[in-house]
């Protein structure tokens, strides 16, 4: 049936079992010699390849984001060595419901490592930074990190991201929900909405939507708009210019650094208070 199935679909229908039915297996004594092994399969994937060698990578993955959640000394430049090949090779054979691609957002956070402090520990910067790296497949994998930590990751965390994604030609539009609606977003907009970046890096967001603005959505770029617009270090002069969006955006509103909620409000609105709060101050 299985095979049946694939001849339809182009795509075989191996399945890595449920987190909670899985027999995880031993961490192997030397990871690094067993990701060259799986990654030498992965990289010889073809028609003629098995179910059975698609589970094998499927269960070695998994049993990796389990080895870590144990506390094993995983070696994370090999486990990127295997997330790479996964990408590129099999990408529709590594996932957890089988109906989708592989994805970072799901496979590696929301399905993969469970201790998320993983992914904002110091000792694992590197190889984070270099999933973020990977390209814009890796946007909704930061927005899960910035929504989860955004208040709480170190600066240069922040700052290296910022870097990374300022290279970008594009921005994917990631869908994020608020209650049960779901709405559009980016990763720059969540970048943003952390309040973490300095006048100067905004001003450099400005120029970089600017310059990508005409290839995107535009309720991408408004996303964008509507953080800067509340951003207490958006500089005045574009504060100014951002009054003039008078269309109303549904988005997520700060009433605080810790508290906020989803409503429907002008960009113009938002910059407008912004504004006016910094002149009560002076």
């Amino acid at each position: 049936m299985i095979k049946f199935f694939s001849r339809i679909f182009g795509k075989k229908l191996a399945s890595p079992l449920p987190r909670q039915t899985r027999v995880i297996a031993p961490f192997p004594d030397d990871y690094a010699a067993e990701v060259k092994s799986i990654v030498k399969l992965i990289r010889n994937y073809s028609d003629e390849t098995t179910e059975e060698e698609i589970e094998s990578v499927n269960e070695f993955f998994f049993n990796t984001t389990d080895w870590i959640d144990q506390g094993h000394d995983v070696n994370l430049d090999s486990f990127y060595d295997l997330i790479v090949a996964i990408m590129k090779y099999m990408l529709s054979e590594v996932a957890t419901d089988g109906g989708n691609d592989f994805r970072l957002d799901h496979e590696l956070y929301l399905e993969g490592v469970k201790d998320k402090s993983f992914f904002v520990d110091p000792d694992n910067e590197k190889f984070v930074l270099k999933i973020i790296d990977l390209g814009p497949e890796a946007d909704h994998f930061l927005c899960e990190i910035l929504r989860d930590f955004g208040k709480d990751v170190n600066q240069e965390f922040i700052d290296q991201s910022l870097d990374i994604l300022l290279k970008r030609s594009t921005l994917n539009d990631c869908k994020h929900f608020a209650g049960w609606v779901e709405t559009s977003g980016n990763v720059m907009a969540e970048l943003i909405g952390t309040n973490r970046l300095s006048e100067g890096q905004l001003e450099k967001v400005i120029k970089f939507l600017d310059s990508i603005s005409k290839d995107l959505d535009t309720s991408q770029i408004e996303e964008c708009k509507f953080q800067l617009a509340q951003n207490s270090k958006t500089p005045s002069g574009y504060l100014s210019e951002l009054t003039q969006y008078q269309d109303l955006v549904f988005g997520w509103v700060w009433a605080d650094e810790k508290n906020g909620e989803w409503i429907e409000i002008s960009i113009a609105e938002l910059a407008q208070k912004n504004l006016q709060a910094r002149k009560s101050t002076e």
